[in-house]
């Protein structure tokens, strides 16, 4: 599986849901948006591990 965090690429052998790949790199969830092949996803959506995963840091302030 490829994944991109911020725009930083690595590639990972991985299976299970969004947040479980969220939790395996340590990211907090509720301070990421995460795009499975090109499309918002939720929490529990499964990987398979052939997909391109991108997750992206929210920016909080006003």
């Amino acid at each position: 599986m490829e994944i991109s965090v911020n725009g930083k690429k690595r590639k990972l052998a991985f299976k299970g849901t969004v947040l479980q790949l969220c939790k395996k790199l340590g990211m907090a969830r509720e301070e990421t948006v995460a795009k499975v092949d090109g499309r918002l996803v939720p929490d529990d959506a499964m990987l398979s591990g052939n997909e391109k995963v991108e997750f992206f840091t929210v920016i909080f302030g006003g």
